[in-house]
């Protein structure tokens, strides 16, 4: 949800305790039990906050028209901006977070495995959907569908089953300072070089013998966001199927943060396509308008075509994850609709994500719009 609201809350709690009127004062607009609560996926939040609350150029979100029953995003990040707080190692300090008013904060789920782990051990159904960057692999499907026996999931086990909808296509690319001692170019091959460690100098990238002599200072993902997932799928392609083991020199960075990179002429590390272009449109404060730049042109949706002399891409595709019961439910989410909440929101071509006028918000966002219902697809163990 965006932070227009919790700055009226809090103005409009200073103004009571003016008044002598004596309430709870909360920092941030918590949602009621008639919301829809999203959690997950950095790469995917400003979609949903966008789809929620509207862009920055006049286009409304859902809950412009729907005040009483709202579809709320927690973003992945405490910060707006899609910052978050490192420690000592490149261990994240994790913020809390108040899923439903009347609740205790909890761990703030920051990533796609974060909120699909979020939403399985969920039996209060604090949590409806999850934002991600990736179908849900197997063992998480297994999870959800061993803890069916809820009250929020009757019936047959099959209802506890995580359900995906494809909602949009952005693309992964490797990033570097606008001002950069690396060359335009690096092969898939000499990423995984780099991150292995093998590579620790500019001048030792294939054709750049001439380069720079500066150390390369490779950024990775946080721990179980969908991007660090794609990120190691692809380098492990590109390294002959086998893993990659990273190197000393490798940090850690909030996915699609260009803090650990902008000003910065020896860092490079995977981006998101689509959030370079959210950043270039001006949409942040806190970014410097070119100050990163990504390898190659920033494209969205492609047909991948990663190998070992390719420079590095990788098309991905954006989901929301539900479980299967909330499909199938029979209950109205608005007044006066016989459309359940998830076939409102998310779950037909018609809904809000899936219907052609919403495709700008997308588009702010920096991605594509692009809906398929992937069922009760997995994806990898």
């Amino acid at each position: 949800m965006r932070k227009s609201i919790s700055v009226a809350l809090v103005g409009a709690t200073v103004v009571a305790c003016g008044l002598g009127v004596v309430g709870t004062a909360n920092a941030d607009n918590q949602p009621r039990v008639t919301d829809i609560v999203g959690v997950g996926s950095d790469t995917v939040q400003y979609v949903g906050d966008f789809l929620a609350d509207g862009d920055n150029v006049g286009s409304s979100g859902y809950n412009t028209n729907n005040p009483s029953r709202r579809m709320f995003n927690i973003d992945a990040t405490a910060d707006a901006a899609g910052r978050a707080v490192y420690g000592a190692g490149g261990v994240a300090i994790s913020p809390q977070v108040v899923l439903r008013s009347g609740l205790s904060p909890v761990a703030r789920p920051n990533g796609s495995g974060a909120g699909i782990a979020a939403i399985n051990t969920d039996a209060a159904h604090s949590i409806d959907y999850v934002r991600s960057s990736r179908l849900p692999k197997a063992s998480e499907q297994n999870i959800a569908v061993a803890s069916a026996a809820t009250a929020t999931s009757p019936g047959s086990a099959a209802n506890g089953a995580l359900h995906s909808f494809q909602i949009a296509v952005d693309g992964l690319q490797m990033a570097t300072a606008s001002a950069t001692n690396a060359p335009a170019n690096i092969t898939c091959g000499d990423i995984v070089a780099i991150y292995k460690g093998t590579i620790t100098t500019w001048n030792q990238v294939t054709g750049n013998s001439a380069g720079s002599t500066a150390t390369i200072v490779p950024v990775k993902p946080q721990a179980g966001s969908g991007t660090i997932g794609d990120f190691e799928s692809t380098i492990k392609a590109c390294n002959g199927g086998v893993a990659v083991t990273y190197g000393p020199s490798v940090i850690t960075s909030e996915e699609h943060d260009p803090s650990a990179i902008a000003g910065n002429p020896n860092a490079i590390g995977p981006f998101s396509s689509g959030r370079f272009n959210l950043l270039q449109s001006g949409y942040l404060s806190t970014y410097t308008l070119n100050s990163i730049k990504l390898q190659g042109s920033p494209v969205v949706g492609t047909t991948a075509t990663s190998g070992a002399a390719d420079v590095f891409y990788q098309a991905r595709k954006l989901f929301i994850i539900v479980r299967d019961a909330d499909v199938n439910s029979t209950i109205p989410f608005q007044n006066g609709s016989t459309l359940n909440w998830v076939k409102t929101l998310f779950g037909t071509a018609a809904s809000w994500a899936g219907k052609v006028p919403s495709a700008g918000l997308f588009t702010s966002a920096g991605v594509t719009q692009a809906w398929a219902d992937q069922g009760l697809t997995t994806s990898g163990a």
